[in-house]
Order: structure tokens, then sequence, then C-alpha cells
């Protein structure tokens, strides 16, 4: 039934199926950085937030919504491809107890034109 699900929504993605910008496979638990913008002294600024499985799909939540009386405060985004794009695994372990997110298959991303 699980496949079914997947199938008949396609845009809820599960454990692995998204990668990020290095080609790392996303997990529930990673902890992920994207790009926030870039201050008048070219310092870079970073959002982060944490890879969770949450109503049968892969979704992000703000590092600062993880308290759970906060749950109802605001923002969880289904992780999508593109946006998967954008992130970088940061710190993570898993699928299994002794693999690192270092040591996961990568994956090749696609040329860009």
């Amino acid at each position: 039934m699980a496949t079914d699900t997947a199938q008949a929504k396609p845009w809820m993605k599960q454990p692995g199926e998204c990668h990020d910008s290095k080609g790392v496979p996303i997990y529930p638990g990673d902890l992920l950085k994207s790009y926030h913008f870039t201050d008048r002294r070219r310092r870079k600024w970073y959002l982060y937030h944490v890879a969770v499985m949450r109503d049968g799909a892969l979704r992000m939540v703000p590092t600062s919504h993880l308290e759970p009386t906060l749950v109802s405060g605001g923002g969880g985004c289904l992780l999508s491809d593109e946006l998967a794009n954008a992130l970088e695994v940061i710190h993570g372990h898993g699928p299994d107890d002794c693999l690192d997110y270092t040591d996961r298959p990568k994956h090749k991303p696609p040329a860009r034109l």
C-alpha cells in the first residue's frame, strides 16, 4: 500500500529519493544548510533545517521549530528535487546504524545546460 501512495502522490518524497547539491541522499534526521542571503559586508548567511518524516512525506523543519510545543508555530515544507538541489547535508547518519552521511553512495547531479 505504501507503493500505491507513492505512485499516486509523486511529490511526497521518501527517504533517499532526494539528493543535495553534492549528490548525498537525504534521510530523516539529517541537518540541512541552505543559502539565505549575503549581507553588505559580503558575509553569507544560511538557514538550517532538519529532514523529518511527517504524514508519509519527507519534510524540512527549521531547527527552531523542533520543540514539540512549537510545532504549530510554523514552517515545515515538503522536500522536492528542486529544493534539495539548493541544500547541503552537513550532519547525519543512516540509513543503517553505522553509516555516516559522508559514506552514503552519492548520486551524480544532472549536467546543467
